[in-house]
């Protein structure tokens, strides 16, 4: 459609076809990932959930969050309604189960976050309304390492198992990735593997720390309560 073609249209009209043409915009490419250390099945499940979550499950629009304390091995997920499903929380354990931890549901609850002050708006707005929390208990969860795989697991389970674009070749202890490089990008999977705890290509494991960083979660202090944090 010609830009003269566009300017006959209602202004509202114009602006949603410029704004979806736009959002269609992607830059395909192929990156590959040496991962030496990467043998056996929870090995390469645990590398591909963390490449999975940089092409598939942080792009997925769902609103999430996550906040983990590593002391007392709680972990708190926070989604959508979504999370009062029975299949669906059976699946997130399940998949936390295949990265070798094992975790407990301790509660489910509505929790909307507080209303946020709003510049030029007279009352504050609540931003995530149908937001609900599901609280688990991890007892083996004692390093971020650990919480990234968490992160890695709950992704899994919440795209389905959807590892479109990825290639695994066990032989090799490599994984071949088409990503959309206006998304993401190599560095970012790169150091999502590492945080997981594995070498990927020149990136160290734990980026060579004794412990690695928080990758999509943030440290909190349990508050064993069903109130919103």
């Amino acid at each position: 459609m010609t830009l003269n073609r566009i300017r006959a249209l209602p202004l509202a009209a114009a602006l949603l076809l410029l704004g979806t043409s736009s959002c269609r915009r992607s830059d395909m490419r192929v990156a590959t990932i040496d991962v030496p250390e990467m043998e056996g099945e929870r090995a390469v499940r645990i590398v591909t959930n963390s490449v999975a979550n940089e092409v598939v499950g942080r792009m997925d629009r769902r609103q999430k969050e996550h906040k983990a304390d590593l002391e007392n091995g709680f972990f708190y997920y926070y989604e959508g309604p979504a999370l009062k499903n029975v299949a669906y929380r059976e699946s997130i354990l399940g998949n936390i189960r295949d990265v070798g931890l094992e975790a407990d549901v301790l509660h489910v609850w509505h929790c909307p976050p507080p209303p946020v002050k709003v510049e030029n708006h007279p009352h504050p707005i609540q931003m995530w309304a149908n937001r609900h929390a599901l609280l688990l208990r991890i007892g083996d969860m004692k390093s971020a390492v650990d919480a990234n795989r968490v992160v890695g697991a709950i992704a899994r389970a919440r795209t389905d198992g959807n590892t479109r674009g990825i290639v695994v070749d066990r032989v090799k202890r490599r994984l071949t990735v088409s990503f959309d490089s206006m998304r993401t990008d190599i560095t970012n999977m790169e150091h999502a593997v590492a945080c997981s705890g594995y070498r990927a290509n020149s990136v160290p494991d734990r980026l060579g720390a004794d412990d690695a960083i928080p990758w999509c979660w943030e440290a909190t202090t349990a508050r064993l309560t069903t109130r919103g944090r």
